[in-house]
């Protein structure tokens, strides 16, 4: 009996001293759900953009902006020519989203128009930053893309 109370309290002593973990250091991290480049259908009229939140908790506001840079970095480094798609043929549902708390999502519609693109392939560049949360960079930029024949 002796024996198994010297366990037992050598067990409790070793759960009494293990180190307990407090999570509230955890970055809030926003990220476009389907980042990189997206080929679109030229019947495509609307596109929805998601971005996504990580992190226990938080409803950050995160904006979305058309970014030329993104475009004439990627045309360098693939060795491609797409064309900045002229403000005309798109509008953004919104410049800036809020994440929603229970489903860590916000959504910006994109609606698209053919009207006035010749035939080419055109890229509308957006990029996503924050000054509430984390933006993870290697998801940060979303590439929508399009041929007009």
């Amino acid at each position: 009996m002796k024996r198994i109370s010297i366990i037992i309290l050598l067990l409790v002593s070793a759960v009494s001293c293990s180190k307990i973990f407090v999570y509230d250091d955890i970055d809030t991290v926003v990220y476009f759900l389907n980042s990189g480049t997206v080929s679109l259908k030229p019947t495509t009229t609307s596109y929805d953009v998601v971005v996504y939140r990580g992190g226990l908790s938080g409803t950050p506001t995160a904006s979305i902006s058309v970014d030329k840079s993104v475009m004439d970095s990627y045309n360098a480094d693939k060795a491609t020519s797409f064309n900045l798609m002229p403000e005309s043929c798109y509008s953004l549902s919104a410049s800036a989203v809020t994440v929603d708390a229970a489903s860590g999502a916000a959504h910006c519609m994109v609606s698209l128009t053919l009207d006035g693109l010749s035939s080419g392939f055109w890229m509308l560049p957006l990029k996503l930053s924050s000054s509430e949360a984390t933006v993870n960079e290697n998801k940060n930029v979303l590439m929508l893309i399009l041929e007009v024949k």
